[in-house]
């Protein structure tokens, strides 16, 4: 059985702030124990349902005028994009 503590270790040990999200652990209690965790702030669960509008994940590559959007520094000034 692989042992998830040894994996998460040196994410914890580098940084102050992490957030843990998955859709099937349970109970959510025993997962920062598990983990070696310490000073854990806040764990929820949501329960799921499939009656709730659900969002549509997308790439927006273009604007409404079929300009291609970019993020480029060198072009942040171009009115155009």
């Amino acid at each position: 059985c692989l042992d998830a503590s040894l994996a998460i270790a040196p994410v914890l040990k580098r940084y102050q702030t992490v957030i843990l999200t998955s859709g099937t652990i349970s109970p959510l209690e025993m997962y920062p124990k598990i983990l070696g965790m310490s000073n854990v702030v806040t764990t929820e669960s949501f329960s799921i349902t499939m009656a709730r509008r659900c969002l549509c994940p997308m790439i927006v590559t273009h604007g409404p005028d079929q300009v291609p959007v970019t993020s480029r520094f060198g072009l942040r000034e171009d009115p155009g994009v």
